[in-house]
């Protein structure tokens, strides 16, 4: 049904440990990008998702951190992922996730997400759900 990437901004040596117990046999989770293919600018990762090498209609990204865009240059210490910033319709907001067992952002997602499935282009529909005004496509 989907193929199922991780893009973090998070350094590899930490990710790639979290990932592999998430997926220990490596059948879950077809491709990992790093802070490696983020891009970088104004102290802050960027998610290029041209970098999947795919028709981006068929492309939704699910993150936490859209919530800082505009907060990188006031936060030097820290550096955030624009996530939305270059394909703002094939972003998902949800909520950071911290060691909440009850957590069920994802499993409400679901729903969503299947039916995005057999959608020509998806960005449309993520726009007019999550997003005030579509990008232009």
């Amino acid at each position: 049904m989907f193929e199922l990437a991780i893009f973090t901004a998070s350094q590899r040596i930490y990710a790639e440990q979290l990932i592999d117990r998430l997926d220990p046999d490596g059948k879950l989770i077809s491709r990992r990008f790093y802070r490696d293919s983020c891009k970088f600018s104004d102290g802050c990762y960027t998610k290029d998702l041209t970098i999947l090498g795919v028709d981006l209609a068929k492309v939704a990204i699910v993150d936490n951190t859209p919530q800082y865009l505009g907060i990188c240059r006031l936060m030097e210490a820290y550096f955030f992922a624009q996530v939305f910033q270059l394909q703002v319709d094939n972003g998902i907001p949800i909520k950071s996730w911290f060691d909440d067992p009850s957590d069920q952002e994802l499993v409400e997602l679901l729903p969503f997400l299947e039916g995005l499935v057999d959608a020509e282009d998806v960005r449309p529909i993520i726009s007019n759900t999550f997003h005030d005004t579509p990008q232009e496509i």
